[in-house]
């Protein structure tokens, strides 16, 4: 179960580079706390969410983080963290840090997006179309983990 979220949250971020990481952008950008982060560091991305993030008709709508940056071998570079069921408006806050990574952070400059993710929601026991829609970057910023 667990290849199988590492591997849709792969899809999501190959995907957005397809796409262009093209659709909706969010006006208020994407906050981090610690401003100065260490590779120990349990870092908190902040965005208001410009939809409500759940079940939303026939869709489930929700928000997914990705943070790039430098690799090493006892370090982690990347990462991607699924968001929860949030309300429009509100503001949604995703934690990374030495718990979700399996590692420290690796020092060095790192880029952070929010994509907003789309795929089908079916009834048990109806077909179900099968594919995930990047509806564009939410919000993005970029940080720095330093010694």
């Amino acid at each position: 179960m667990r290849l199988q979220a590492r591997a849709f949250v792969g899809a999501i971020a190959a995907a957005a580079l397809v796409a262009g990481c093209g659709g909706s952008s969010g006006s208020k950008g994407l906050t981090v706390s610690p401003q100065h982060p260490h590779p120990s560091s349990t870092v908190t991305f902040s965005f208001t969410a410009p939809t409500r993030a759940g079940i939303v008709g026939k869709v489930i709508d929700s928000y997914s983080l990705s943070a790039t940056g430098p690799a090493g071998a006892s370090c982690k570079g990347s990462a991607e963290q699924a968001g929860s069921p949030v309300a429009k408006g509100a503001v949604e806050r995703i934690a990374l840090g030495r718990k979700q990574l399996g590692a420290d952070w690796c020092v060095g400059p790192y880029t952070a997006r929010v994509f907003e993710i789309e795929r089908p929601y079916c009834t048990p026991g109806v077909v179900c179309p099968q594919y995930i829609r990047v509806a564009g970057i939410v919000a993005k910023t970029s940080f720095s983990i330093t010694r």
